[in-house]
């Protein structure tokens, strides 16, 4: 599908697919999903706020994610 919002991380890529919000991270010279969240609605807007992701749509208004570093 269409990419709806693109931003960054913590040095991570951070995609929304419609209603899939994926984070990639570059190793080795290949992009690779390293978590990823099905939300209940179209992203239209993302916006990372230190470990936070706020993500917008039109209809349902704005939701947080928060991020977690999986390994620190």
């Amino acid at each position: 599908g269409p990419i709806s919002a693109i931003s960054t991380i913590d040095g991570l890529l951070l995609v929304s697919i419609g209603a899939k919000i994926i984070l990639f991270q570059y190793l080795e010279d290949e992009l690779r999903g390293m978590a990823f969240y099905d939300a209940q609605i179209y992203i239209v807007s993302m916006t990372p706020l230190k470990n936070y992701i706020l993500c917008c749509d039109l209809y349902k208004s704005v939701f947080f994610l928060r991020w977690k570093v999986p390994f620190s």
